[in-house]
């Protein structure tokens, strides 16, 4: 192919390293992504311990009986809420590039693979399957944080929940 015309050769080099530039942004956007529901997750959890908290100084109040049924919804809703924001935190692996020995190695490989064209061939194949690795990746961080963003959101309005049961618990005190 690339002896015919040697500009095909590089149209597709370009286009992959393209695509590689594009698969990269996806991946960087992600980190980020992951960053931010990782830090809104950890106050939702810092709220619902503060919701814990106040539940259990309104147990020691002596509230009338229907008061004391909020409590007890609102101690479920802020369980729920409490291990979906501990689900949504829990490590994960984000895999970067292999460590460069591995990836030398797999070059080499392939290069020797295909070493009467080593130039064309060889090129081309590291480029696809560098590229279909990326992609992969990129893939499953979007995936963990569509996982992590429905987590989050289940824990929002469970603590929404919470905390509007424990406002009015607190307004049945006033009155």
């Amino acid at each position: 192919m690339c002896a015919h015309n040697p500009h095909k050769g590089q149209l597709f080099t370009a286009i992959e390293e393209l695509k590689m530039e594009r698969v990269n942004e996806i991946v960087g956007r992600e980190f980020a992504l992951a960053d931010t529901l990782d830090v809104k997750t950890s106050i939702v959890l810092a709220i619902v311990v503060f919701l814990a908290t106040q539940s259990d100084s309104f147990f020691h109040a002596g509230l009338l009986p229907h008061i004391i049924m909020l409590q007890y919804v609102s101690i479920g809703a802020q369980v729920v809420a409490g291990l979906c924001a501990v689900f949504a935190l829990r490590p994960r692996k984000y895999g970067a590039e292999r460590e460069i020995t591995g990836y030398d190695k797999w070059i080499d490989t392939i290069r020797d693979n295909h070493s009467e064209d080593a130039e064309g061939t060889a090129l081309r194949v590291i480029i696809e399957k560098r590229a279909n690795r990326a992609k992969q990746r990129a893939e499953r961080y979007v995936a963990r944080n569509e996982e992590k963003a429905r987590l989050l959101g289940l824990a929002f309005y469970f603590t929404a929940g919470a905390t509007i049961l424990n406002l009015a618990t607190l307004v049945s005190r006033l009155c």
